[in-house]
């Protein structure tokens, strides 16, 4: 009887969104006759994902903490030990997800093979501080190395390191991981379900409401903090009276969505639609004309190669991930992380006639294929992290 490789998957997650797509979507190729999965998460999201789509992986919810302690230290080396992987995988999204210490624990139980993934650009380290205690004493700047140390050990103590995009790997050289370790692998789509489609298009505006002569911006992003959902509302706000045929749609939840929908001056011509599936997702944006995503800070951005690949005018911020993906005023467009600038732009596209519309349309679905196909993607991953895929695929 083979042995099969045992890995571990961890994850604080705080809802369904881009980091657990991508890990639903590696675990769908797992030759789980040579491998055992085991996902220990803070908040049960992928249960249902995983029955529905008969991915033998096991969850297991923990409510370990990140702070620095001997309790914690004691619990998470417990449940390492309990599990004792071949490899873990450390999963982050937001860069202060894992704390340090936890791969310290992997290292102290001599687990072999230590992966970070990288998922969303992380702030700039902070600024060492220069001068003189009383003007004679110099400056030890103990924070800094320590803020430096606990963050960047991550990527010494780990074997290798993915960063979802150019930009994630810039900043993670700034926090002083090892170039040398850091692997760029870019997420892809299936681009034959995100694809334009008139008659998707009718059919989603005829169930929602919508005429077939409005021009709809859509949103397909999570409502939370970073997303900044709202700056969608105020450019709608500002643009309903003047365009009598404009709707706006947002398919997602999260924590800020009652937020997000008090903005509106008015509910009419505006859709929330709530968490959608892929297919759903990909119906929407059948029915939509203008993609915005606004965010502060992004990794890559799913959502953005989901739009542009069913030839969406796309919209984003000019941070890493939509920076990598988008040519400006050629597949799509980029703006300032504000509100006034994405405005601009925004007046920008609805202005445009139908010849440069369909121009950006048909490159931002042309780049999209060239460059982030979902099987590609999943072949690099596996290579990666040394999952054995099913044979055949």
């Amino acid at each position: 009887m083979v042995r099969k490789t045992h890995y571990l998957f961890v994850r604080r997650t705080y809802g369904y969104g881009g980091v657990e797509l991508k890990l639903i979507d590696w675990l769908s190729k797992v030759d789980y006759e040579r491998a055992n999965v085991t996902i220990i998460t803070h908040v049960d999201v992928f249960s249902n994902e995983l029955l529905e789509l008969k991915i033998p992986a096991k969850v297991i919810i923990t409510p370990l903490g990140k702070q620095f302690s001997y309790k914690n230290i004691k619990e998470w080396h417990h449940l390492f030990k309990k599990y004792y992987p071949d490899i873990v995988v450390f999963m982050q999204g937001d860069f202060f997800d894992i704390p340090w210490f936890l791969f310290v624990i992997a290292k102290i139980i001599h687990i072999k093979n230590i992966y970070l993934t990288e998922h969303l650009a992380a702030i700039d380290p902070p600024v060492k501080s220069g001068g003189f205690y009383f003007k004679v004493i110099p400056r030890l700047n103990l924070w800094w190395y320590w803020e430096i140390w606990s963050n960047g050990i991550r990527g010494h103590l780990a074997n290798k390191v993915l960063a979802v995009s150019e930009g994630v790997k810039e900043k993670l050289i700034l926090w002083k991981y090892p170039p040398d370790k850091i692997v760029v692998i870019k997420h892809g789509v299936d681009t034959n379900i995100y694809c334009p489609s008139s008659e998707g298009r009718t059919k989603f505006r005829d169930k929602h409401g919508i005429p077939q002569d409005a021009q709809v911006l859509i949103s397909t992003a999570r409502f939370e903090k970073q997303k900044r959902l709202e700056r969608i509302v105020y450019s709608f706000n500002k643009l309903r009276i003047e365009y009598k045929n404009l709707w706006v749609v947002f398919a997602g939840d999260g924590s800020l969505i009652k937020d997000v929908r008090g903005l509106l001056d008015s509910n009419d011509r505006a859709l929330f639609l709530g968490f959608m599936k892929k297919q759903s997702i990909a119906e929407a944006l059948q029915g939509g004309d203008i993609y915005i995503l606004p965010s502060d800070n992004e990794g890559f951005g799913i959502a953005l190669i989901e739009a542009m690949s069913t030839g969406l005018i796309c919209i984003a911020t000019k941070v890493p991930g939509p920076e990598d993906i988008i040519q400006d005023e050629i597949n799509g467009f980029l703006a300032e992380a504000s509100k006034e600038d994405i405005h601009r732009v925004l007046r920008k596209v609805l202005a445009l006639d139908g010849r440069k519309k369909m121009e950006i349309s048909e490159n931002a679905r042309k780049s999209v294929r060239m460059n982030y196909q979902l099987d590609t993607e999943l072949k690099e991953v596996q290579n990666f992290l040394g999952i054995p895929e099913v044979m055949g695929d």
